[in-house]
């Protein structure tokens, strides 16, 4: 009796074209949204635990003046 999952050189081979071609086939759909139907884009950034400040030895630490 054979194992089914079995590896051979055939069936990599097949594998592995299908998986470089897969990614591919998006571009052939039939109804690809046009760039008035693309969804908006959102990004947010969070510091949760504030912004790091330049040391005081750095010129750019007169540019931070404003903060307490």
């Amino acid at each position: 009796m054979t194992n089914s999952t079995n590896m051979n050189r055939r069936r990599f081979i097949y594998g592995t074209g299908v998986a470089l071609v897969l990614p591919h086939f998006e571009t052939f759909a039939a109804d690809t949204p046009t760039p008035a139907d693309t969804p908006k884009r959102f990004l947010s950034v969070y510091h949760p635990d504030g912004v790091g400040l330049p040391l005081r030895d750095d010129p750019a630490w007169k540019d931070w003046s404003w903060f307490p």
